[in-house]
């Protein structure tokens, strides 16, 4: 890890969402409410980082993405009647991170609603091993889905955002990041992932091979991202992934192989971070 990052102080809070090189209380005062949008909002861990926002007693404008604006709606709408704090507000927008016209028009709307953005969520991804698994796709597919959502999607979203992240007094570019992705992790096989399948081929399921190779790439996209604006525009856009973990804490549903279903609960499994 290079020194840089090692020196950061690093502060997350999700219901704050956010870092800082100077202690929280020397940040400079926000001329107004934080204008945070957060892809993939509508669902699992993205609506659970929209939902500990509303829970801050500090404000925020919340954009809550997703691919389909229904369903972005449909979860702002649900929010709207749990929301403590009356100063926050939340709203629907339609971003699909495989989309560049959806993402010209999301970048396009907040430009004229709000000319700016100070915090970007790089939450949207997706795991299609699974689908692989249940023969739902090919082996291409599974791997350049994998690319396209985790770590392209990415990319191309930071990159049409940056001018209106610059434009903020105190800018954030978040990517959330896997520990399933680590190098050095890996060795240990500590997790179902990195441990060796049984002998012989073909193999039943080869785990999670698509889905943590993208969020490898992601990482070093994060490390370039830092690099390239670091110091840029006589500011810097303070970059950093997180490990998603299990912050969501609900209960899924795994499909076996034989279209069976056997619950997980998430709400007790370790916070998993590198």
């Amino acid at each position: 890890m290079p020194e840089a990052f090692r020196k950061t102080q690093f502060h997350l809070r999700v219901s704050a969402l956010c870092w800082s090189q100077k202690p929280l209380k020397e940040r400079r005062p926000k001329r107004s409410s934080e204008i945070i949008l957060i892809s993939g909002g509508n669902t699992g861990l993205g609506l659970e980082i929209v939902r500990a926002l509303c829970r801050s007693s500090r404000s925020y404008k919340i954009l809550l993405a997703g691919r389909s604006l229904e369903k972005a709606a449909a979860a702002t709408e649900k929010l709207a009647s749990k929301q403590p704090n009356g100063s926050t507000t939340v709203e629907p927008i339609q971003l699909d991170v495989d989309d560049d016209e959806s993402i010209n028009s999301a970048c396009k709307f907040v430009e004229e609603q709000f000319g700016r953005l100070d915090v970007l969520v790089n939450n949207a991804g997706a795991n299609f091993d699974r689908e692989l698994y249940l023969g739902k796709v090919s082996l291409r597919e599974a791997w350049n889905k994998s690319w396209a959502v985790n770590t392209v999607g990415s990319h191309v979203v930071s990159s049409v955002f940056t001018p209106l992240l610059l434009k903020s007094a105190d800018p954030r570019l978040i990517f959330i990041a896997s520990g399933t992705a680590t190098l050095h992790g890996q060795t240990k096989e500590e997790r179902f992932t990195d441990r060796a399948p049984a002998k012989g081929w073909s193999k039943e399921e080869l785990g999670w091979s698509a889905y943590r190779s993208a969020k490898t790439g992601m990482n070093m996209m994060m490390r370039e991202w830092a690099r390239v604006l670091k110091g840029r525009q006589g500011q810097s856009v303070r970059s950093k992934p997180r490990s998603a973990g299990y912050w969501a804490r609900r209960r899924s549903r795994i499909t076996e192989a034989d279209g069976s279903h056997r619950s997980t609960d998430w709400s007790r499994a370790r916070h998993i971070s590198y």
